[in-house]
């Protein structure tokens, strides 16, 4: 968490998924990652504890479960994309159509794997506070996101980018810890 400023916009959040929220909404800002803090909170005895229920298996995180849908779906696009675009520009070039069919599906492999990395990973944060956010849903019970800064505006930016968010609970924080809800 980084330490505090002159200006400290402070969301709380109850879910994994309020807290991604915040941290991509204080990302938009392009504001610098030093800036952004997460701390997610449990007030259960097994947080850290891998033997626990539920903190065990391939991905108790959910990661998994966030970027195949996105990767499936992107590479389905690239699919088709590549098929109409290396495929039929050959058919448009004169290829015979053994040698476009061939070239469709190159094309398709290759736009395939090009869109499910860009629709995987494009609309995931790339801050140490977005990769934090990945926890066992089961030992979560807060997350504190925040930004810290020194500038007015770029605070009251954040306080605008997080206040769509109905399952956030933001605050203003002085440089002294002194917590206030966040105004417009």
């Amino acid at each position: 968490m980084p330490p505090l400023r002159a200006h400290n916009v402070v969301a709380l959040a109850e879910t994994n998924e309020g807290s991604r929220s915040a941290v991509l909404a204080l990302e938009s800002l392009e504001a610098d990652d030093a800036k952004l803090g997460t701390v997610v909170m449990s007030a259960t005895e097994t947080a850290g504890d891998t033997s626990a229920p539920g903190t065990t298996g391939m991905d108790p995180e959910g990661v998994t479960g966030r970027i195949v849908p996105r990767a499936v779906k992107g590479a389905l696009i690239g699919l088709v994309v590549g098929v109409l675009v290396v495929g039929g520009g050959s058919l448009l070039f004169g290829v015979e159509l053994p040698g476009a069919l061939a070239a469709g599906a190159g094309g398709a492999a290759m736009f395939a794997v090009f869109g499910a990395l860009w629709s995987a990973f494009g609309a995931m944060g790339g801050s140490d506070a977005y990769r934090q956010t990945f926890v066992d849903e089961s030992i979560s019970d807060l997350s504190i996101v925040s930004l810290h800064t020194d500038d007015a505006d770029e605070a009251a930016k954040a306080r605008r980018a997080l206040a769509g968010h109905d399952e956030l609970r933001v605050y203003d924080v002085d440089q002294n810890g002194t917590a206030t809800p966040a105004t417009q």
